[in-house]
């Protein structure tokens, strides 16, 4: 029986995931109307804070630990959708934060900017 290495993902797989949760997450900013509410107040107002948290965590303390490509795809893929998920949140618990957690949903998603995926692809 005989062993084969995994494959690491090519980079145009990491790019196409990477602009497809960018994009997505434009798009829902874009096509869900702005709603005049009162004010978020209480802890509820910082709730989407938490997923934008873990996602800066995850890539910058957990992913350049990773060696191999096939293990960090994974945690790549889950670190794009905590930082589109705490933008989603944001957009739909604190509406008048909409601006806020937008941004900060775009900021999230840009430091996954799979440049450094270039250390997992092996030619």
């Amino acid at each position: 029986m005989t062993t084969h290495p995994q494959k690491s993902p090519p980079k145009i797989i990491w790019w196409g995931l990477w602009f497809a949760i960018a994009s997505g997450l434009l798009g829902i900013h874009a096509i869900i109307p702005v709603v005049e509410t009162a004010p978020t107040t209480g802890p509820l107002k910082h709730l989407p804070m938490i997923p934008l948290l873990a996602s800066s965590a995850l890539r910058w303390i957990v992913l350049p630990r990773i060696s191999e490509g096939y293990r960090a795809l994974p945690l790549f893929i889950v670190g794009l959708a905590l930082a589109e998920g705490g933008s989603l949140l944001g957009l739909f618990l604190v509406p008048d934060l909409r601006q806020t957690y937008l941004v900060l949903g775009i900021a999230g998603v840009a430091q996954y900017a799979p440049f450094f995926a270039s250390r997992y692809v092996r030619v």
